[in-house]
């Protein structure tokens, strides 16, 4: 079934486990040929490399490379909600604190155009947060730190 040119079979004489390791990728072969994807199992590590081995010479059955595809894609989800770094599956955990928000900078542009219009600042954020639902101090607690960051970047 496999032959030298095959991974599983170099990757194997190379660790001087050839007869053992192709019988017993030979058994998963067929008992995953007989099996829906859905039912397809790796059961350990050692199962999964034998797969990607066999899906690197194309050799592996359409239901474990569904089976396995649903491994990575799974994989790829757990690392992000453990914010994991993957460099090769390109993965990153999102950056440290507070996260980017479209509707904060669309609040941000409304009260600079009320501010620029001649309204008084209080009545600015009072406006604005009624109108997105928030505080009036959440208004004016982000316009000050917009504020500080746009005069950060100014002096540098």
């Amino acid at each position: 079934m496999f032959e030298p040119q095959h991974l599983i079979w170099r990757w194997a004489d190379r660790w001087d486990e050839l007869s053992d390791w192709l019988s017993a990728a030979e058994d998963l072969v067929n008992r995953w040929t007989e099996q829906p994807p859905e039912a397809v199992e790796f059961r350990n590590e050692f199962e999964l490399r034998v797969a990607c081995f066999l899906l690197a010479d194309g050799l592996l059955p359409a239901s474990a490379s569904q089976a396995l595809a649903f491994v990575v894609l799974k994989t790829m989800s757990e690392a992000r909600e453990k914010s994991y770094r993957l460099d090769h599956l390109k993965i990153t955990p999102d950056r440290r604190g507070r996260k980017w928000d479209m509707t904060r900078f669309h609040r941000q542009f409304e009260l600079f155009q009320l501010l620029k219009a001649g309204v008084p600042k209080m009545e600015a954020y009072q406006q604005i947060a009624e109108k997105y639902n928030k505080s009036a101090d959440t208004i004016r607690r982000e316009h000050e730190r917009h504020k500080k960051r746009t005069t950060e970047r100014g002096k540098s």
